[in-house]
């Protein structure tokens, strides 16, 4: 607030997103100098938008000298382990291969199977589920899309459950739905298939 700090190059003032740190000041130049302003709320977004960015950022703060916040800590433990099963052609198998994962890995910690394909055969078959609707049919008028996802996810034991996120809409997922799901499932499970 009064102090007289030199900033070198590559320093930064100002609040530290998800930490303990707050810090305030005002900047005069006493020499030419170039200042970038990021906005707290603009970092925020992005790190909604782009998950392994966050991820990458949680990891480096405590290398760095900061605490991680208490918000960051219960999002972003760092625990959560994504695995992602991919084919080109249809009906390979991916399916039937990511039921057995989730099966697997259930045993080593809360587990949630991701749907995504959207011909071919369903997750919630493979575990005799009923179908829920994909999130990616949420309508504009509907609830906060936390609490949607919470409604629609459907447990197939303590520590195994599926989320449909676009079987049966007949549309492809748009990636930019795949970071804030992440970023909102990864408080609550140990694997994501």
């Amino acid at each position: 607030n009064t102090d007289v700090v030199y900033l070198a190059p590559g320093s930064f003032f100002g609040a530290v997103p998800f930490t303990e740190t707050r810090q305030a000041g005002k900047v005069r130049a006493l020499v030419d100098s170039s200042v970038m302003m990021f906005g707290v709320e603009e970092l925020y977004r992005f790190f909604l938008m782009s998950y392994k960015c966050l991820r990458g950022y949680l990891k480096i703060l405590p290398r760095t000298g900061f605490s991680v916040s208490e918000i960051g800590r219960d999002y972003f433990g760092g625990n959560t382990r994504i695995v992602t099963v991919y084919g080109p052609s249809p009906l390979s198998g991916k399916t039937y291969l990511a039921a057995l994962l989730g099966a697997a890995l259930r045993k080593s910690g809360k587990t949630l199977l991701l749907d995504l394909s959207y011909t071919g055969d369903s997750l919630f078959n493979h575990f005799e589920k009923k179908i829920a609707a994909p999130i990616s049919l949420r309508t504009e008028d509907g609830p906060a899309l936390e609490k949607m996802i919470t409604e629609r996810i459907e447990s197939v034991d303590e520590s195994l459950d599926c989320l449909n996120v676009a079987y049966g809409s007949k549309v492809r997922v748009n990636p930019d739905i795949l970071s804030p799901l992440l970023f909102i499932l990864s408080r609550e499970y140990h694997h994501i298939v």
